[in-house]
């Protein structure tokens, strides 16, 4: 498998299971478009070759304005504890 720069991400042979084949990646691919081409010899029969594109999109990361809320709520209740337990 290639992404569209040309990087591969495959890091071993296939494996096959009946009519099932499995390759493992490097790790997981980030968002784009990507390519898989393969060649199966049947024992005895010609080559069969084919190939054929997928898009991973991914959600990209989170934006500052969340963990800005998240800090402040935070924040908000150490205060809040810290009042209570003043009390």
């Amino acid at each position: 498998m290639t992404s569209e720069t040309g990087e591969s991400w495959d890091r071993s042979m296939a494996a096959v299971d009946g009519n099932v084949v499995t390759v493992p990646l490097r790790e997981s691919p980030g968002s784009g478009v990507y390519e898989v081409e393969y060649q199966v010899t049947p024992p005895g029969k010609a080559a069969l070759t084919g190939s054929y594109r997928f898009t991973v999109d991914l959600p990209g990361p989170t934006p500052p304005w969340v963990w800005l809320a998240v800090l402040v709520g935070l924040a908000g209740l150490v205060l809040l504890a810290f009042r209570l337990a003043r009390r």
